[in-house]
């Protein structure tokens, strides 16, 4: 560590509750895409039309999000419910899956996978380097 710099990267999501660790470190607050850019967004992965209250209810719901928009234009078809909400014709009656919620569906996912896809994708997960070329260590335990 003496002949190169070394940086770390801190990531917290908000809110934080109680004492904030990293105070006085410079930072860099990632907020959502702007209303015309998340709509654009949710259009362009949806599985059909959007209308512009729904349009603007998932906006707003998702403050932005690029990640929760695009799972949600995508959760919609996969509920059958695209063509109510997407069309406007329907006003959800259950919540968004946002937040812990959308974690969630990422992990119901995952556990309809294989063992052995599960087991490397944990692998894959602890490789430090994050090298899209596999390590040989990680060869091995695959």
């Amino acid at each position: 560590m003496d002949a190169d710099p070394v940086g770390f990267l801190f990531t917290v999501r908000a809110p934080v509750e109680g004492r904030y660790p990293f105070g006085g470190l410079p930072e860099l607050r990632l907020t959502g895409l702007p209303s015309d850019d998340a709509r654009r967004l949710l259009r362009s992965v949806a599985a059909g039309p959007v209308s512009g209250a729904v349009a603007d209810s998932l906006v707003a719901d998702t403050r932005g999000n690029p990640l929760a928009l695009v799972e949600l234009a995508g959760g919609l078809a996969e509920r059958d419910l695209a063509a109510k909400w997407l069309l406007g014709t329907h006003v959800p009656t259950e919540p968004l899956p946002i937040g812990s919620s959308l974690a969630e569906r990422y992990l119901q996912r995952v556990r309809t996978l294989p063992a052995d896809t599960q087991a490397l994708l944990v692998l894959v997960a602890a490789e430090p380097t994050g090298d899209p070329r596999l390590p040989a260590w990680l060869r091995r335990a695959a």
